[in-house]
């Protein structure tokens, strides 16, 4: 396909879109807007591989479990791992996500003890809440952790 053909079919796109969806009363859906640094965590890595609904389960459950601290924005990601100390990855698991999902069928690992270590990792740059979480984004030395 030539490039002004891809071009007037953008455009077609773009036009159909502005006339048929109800663009401004669009949003982002929740998992969009969590209020803490460790909610975002959980959802990353629960979401691997699996229906996003499994996700949102397991975060819900969380919530449910952590309570109104869950929601504030003062939840830190050391606070978070606090947890830990109390519960192993396994019982992270079973009784705070009520998911044992793996990272991968083969030889992965509870995708709680994945969330652990992807806080820690978090913890060892510095950052502690959501509003400092930018210093992370394209930082090559955080992903190559």
């Amino acid at each position: 396909m030539n490039t002004d053909r891809l071009e007037s079919l953008s455009e077609l796109t773009a036009k159909n879109c502005f006339e048929k969806l109800d663009l401004d009363s669009a949003g982002l859906g929740s998992e969009y807007s969590y209020p803490n640094l460790p909610l975002c965590i959980i959802d990353t890595v629960f979401s691997i591989g699996v229906s996003y609904a499994s996700t949102r389960n397991t975060v819900d459950r969380f919530c449910r479990f952590l309570g109104a601290e869950s929601t504030s924005e003062s939840f830190s990601i050391s606070s978070f791992l606090s947890l830990y100390h109390t519960y192993s990855p396994q019982r992270m698991a079973a009784e705070v996500f009520g998911n044992k999902q793996r990272t991968s069928t083969v030889n992965g690992i509870l995708k709680a003890e994945a969330v652990m270590m992807f806080s820690e990792a978090v913890r060892a740059k510095d950052v502690e809440y959501l509003k400092d979480s930018s210093f992370l984004l394209n930082n090559e030395e955080f992903e190559n952790v």
